[in-house]
């Protein structure tokens, strides 16, 4: 963990024989909510590239999308592969109900 003032950067995901990160072209900075303690995000995993390479993993997989999970702020975190996750076979999902706002501010 590194502490810098009120700040920390702590690893949430490892594995020493692939690559676990959040993409900069998956949804900007990848998807991430936040509630109190409570904090979601979502990351990709997939092989490392060979170090002669540009990029930390290569083109053709297999990538899987993971979910971490924290309930307390940050300290500790549980990771997991949900399925079916929407769109992680690379085919678009279908809408099967369409949601309406009933606020006005939304």
């Amino acid at each position: 963990m590194i502490v810098r003032g009120n700040l920390y950067h702590t690893v949430v995901a490892y594995d020493h024989s692939g690559w676990n990160a959040v993409p900069a072209n998956n949804g900007g900075n990848g998807p991430t909510w936040q509630w109190g303690n409570e904090i979601l995000i979502g990351y990709t995993k997939g092989p490392f590239a060979t170090p002669t390479s540009l990029h930390q993993t290569t083109d053709e997989g297999p990538f899987s999308s993971w979910l971490a999970r924290s309930t307390d702020g940050g300290e500790t975190w549980a990771t997991w592969e949900p399925h079916p996750y929407v769109g992680d076979d690379g085919t678009p999902s279908r809408l099967l109900v369409m949601w309406t706002p009933r606020h006005r501010g939304l």
